[in-house]
């Protein structure tokens, strides 16, 4: 059970990395290019941590995992940077910017780094694991919510780029 949870929850986000890079593609292409290559990249690294066990003698996982860890906190402040000062775009920096410190934490306790020894060890990198892989889960969703309130690029009438073309999508007043 705790198998197939796992699995289905991993597709699931990476599906939802997948339909936020396309969702990115149609209201912001271009303020949008490099997160979406970071959820398309995230995507993938989500779909090999199915594909190759923990077991597996190979290295794929845990560099699968590494793109994933890094890239989302990546594409959220990507995506979040020069916008304006709205509280969901607030939220989602603050997210990402919570999961790189997380990510960093659990770097420095990872055993075999020179911190490890002076610091708690491992119940406290446990902790700081379980608290990184909820603020990544997290921040899909969060970037899901701040990019279905962009709206597409307006084009006039006959087809030509309206103003805001190529500066990205607008977001709607509430």
């Amino acid at each position: 059970m705790n198998e197939a949870a796992y699995i289905l929850g991993t597709l699931i986000l990476a599906g939802g990395c997948l339909g936020l890079a396309f969702r990115l593609s149609l209201v912001d292409p271009v303020r949008g290019a490099a997160s979406r290559v970071m959820l398309i990249a995230v995507a993938l690294g989500l779909l090999l941590t199915v594909i190759f066990p923990v077991g597996d003698a190979s290295e794929v996982r845990t560099w699968a995992l590494a793109v994933v860890f890094t890239g989302l906190p990546c594409a959220a402040w990507m995506l979040a940077r020069n916008r304006p000062p709205q509280m969901l775009w607030r939220m989602l920096q603050a997210a990402g910017g919570t999961a790189a410190l997380l990510l960093i934490a659990m770097l420095v306790l990872r055993p075999g780094s020179v911190l490890s020894d002076v610091v708690f060890g491992a119940p406290l990198l446990t902790s700081v694991e379980h608290v990184l892989i909820a603020v990544e889960i997290v921040l899909v969703p969060l970037m899901a919510l701040a990019v279905l309130r962009l709206r597409p690029p307006q084009t006039a009438a006959n087809g030509a780029p309206g103003n805001d073309q190529g500066r990205g999508g607008v977001l709607y007043s509430p």
